[in-house]
């Protein structure tokens, strides 16, 4: 309404001025070229609303909770005199997901994934054992590409990057038969930006249920420099397993 009277004052100003040799004259042209930018306004917005249905279209929310199992290799000064363990424990791993459709086949997959990772490493010799708990805690940004190779079963790779939000370290070291425990915070020698490199398998159970495996490795471990004891971590593995529950 308020926009019609607006169109209505216009007219009646412009001819009032005297823009047109008669009013029918004015009134032919004017409304012509309101109807052009009604038209071209229209369309405008017809794209618009196209362009972000197609986008919604294409993307697919989810949520995946999971249990990371890590195993890493550290070592530090000394450690050529003891025999090596290295014991997988378990973490949790949960966030939100985001998929977006490239393609009739190729699919993006990113998300927001908060995950506790755990890993422990063993070192015996004849009068010492030495056990060392690594926990810490990461915000995992992944980036990877998906490929169907079935209607049930797709492939997955890419890369993710880990910030750390929490680390500790806790220590038993037996001498004799003496014990003796420690906890320390290691967020300080930490990386603050951790790469890592992802492929996986992900399992259709249904429209909405999925199972995941993927399989991380981070090259250049935790510690960016060598801590209090000078330890310092090699290459870390990763098997995450997962369900994942996706929206459509």
């Amino acid at each position: 309404m308020i926009g019609c009277l607006c169109v209505t004052e216009i007219r009646d100003r412009l001819c009032r001025q005297g823009l047109f040799a008669d009013k029918q004259q004015y009134l032919i042209v004017f409304d012509y070229f309101y109807a052009m930018i009604r038209y071209l306004l229209g369309m405008l917005t017809t794209g618009i609303l196209v362009s972000f249905n197609t986008a919604a279209q294409r993307l697919n929310i989810g949520l995946e909770a999971g249990i990371p199992m890590t195993i890493a290799r550290m070592n530090f000064a000394g450690s050529d005199a003891f025999e090596q363990k290295r014991v997988i424990q378990a973490g949790f791993t949960a966030g939100p997901l985001l998929e977006y459709r490239l393609s009739a086949q190729l699919r993006l997959e990113s998300g927001i994934l908060v995950s506790l990772n755990r890993h422990q490493n063993k070192y015996t010799n004849t009068t010492t054992q030495i056990t060392l708990t690594n926990t810490v805690t990461t915000l995992s940004l992944p980036l990877l590409l998906k490929y169907p190779l079935s209607p049930k079963i797709d492939v997955s790779a890419g890369g993710i990057a880990l910030f750390p939000l929490h680390s500790t370290q806790q220590s038993l070291v037996t001498v004799n038969g003496d014990r003796y425990t420690s906890r320390n915070a290691t967020k300080s020698i930490t990386r603050s930006f951790m790469p890592a490199v992802q492929a996986g398998l992900g399992y259709r159970i249904n429209a909405h249920w999925h199972l995941n495996a993927q399989y991380q490795i981070m090259p250049n471990g935790y510690f960016e420099r060598p801590n209090y004891n000078n330890q310092y971590f090699g290459t870390v593995h990763t098997l995450i397993l997962g369900l994942r529950y996706w929206k459509n």
